[in-house]
């Protein structure tokens, strides 16, 4: 159609077309240890997250020293001043199901 218009088409996907067609969000597990102290403030953080690394797949030399930066941005810059922090990434890709990062 768009080859007999002289200009702009705007192609509009139903739901159901959209969600065949799209790449879907990463989804991770995360499993959090955490110690406070005797006033039951936190003062060491040890998440481990398991999850797909759309980096490895797209940008691969962004992974430095085996770590998504992506993956694991929420867990390892925290606001807060805690004198332990350890966190640990596996990657573990969902089997058939493309992930992307979300275009919103």
């Amino acid at each position: 159609m768009a080859q007999h218009v002289s200009g702009p088409v705007q192609v509009i996907w139903t739901r159901e077309e959209d969600i065949q067609h799209d790449m879907y969000r990463p989804y991770y597990y995360d499993r959090i240890s955490a110690a406070l102290d005797a006033d039951g403030k936190p003062i060491a953080w040890a998440p481990r997250i398991a999850g797909s690394s759309i980096l490895a797949r797209y940008f691969p030399t962004a992974i430095r020293d085996g770590i998504d930066s992506d993956g694991v941005e929420s867990s390892a810059n925290l606001p807060y001043g805690l004198s332990t922090v350890k966190v640990e990434w596996i990657q573990q890709e969902p089997p058939g199901i493309p992930s992307a990062f979300s275009a919103v």
